[in-house]
C-alpha cells in the first residue's frame, strides 16, 4: 500500500479525523480500525476530500480491491509555522 504519490486536500475540508474505533481520513476515503490490520479505502469516490487526480482505490492501495490487510501503520503529525 504505498504508491508513492501525494494527495492534497481540497480546500476547506479536514484531513484526518477519529474515533475509539476508527482512523478516518478525508471523507471515509480511506478508515483503518483500531487493532486490526485491515485498511477500508474508498478513495477517488464522489464527495471525496482529496484531489484524487483521477486515481482510484486500486491506485491508491496498489491492489485490487477496497479492503487490504496491512503489517502496521504510523501516524505523524507535521505543523507548519510562517
Amino acid at each position: 500500500m504505498w504508491n508513492e504519490k501525494i494527495y492534497r486536500v481540497n480546500k476547506n475540508f479536514r484531513a484526518i479525523t477519529y474515533d475509539e474505533y476508527y482512523i478516518i481520513y478525508g471523507n471515509s476515503e480511506v478508515r483503518i480500525k483500531s487493532l486490526e490490520t485491515k485498511v477500508f479505502c474508498n478513495f477517488g469516490l464522489k464527495n471525496g476530500f482529496y484531489e484524487s487526480k483521477g486515481d482510484g482505490v486500486n491506485e491508491f492501495l496498489g491492489e485490487p480491491g477496497r479492503e487490504v490487510d496491512i503489517l502496521g501503520y504510523e501516524v505523524y503529525q507535521l505543523v507548519l509555522e510562517k
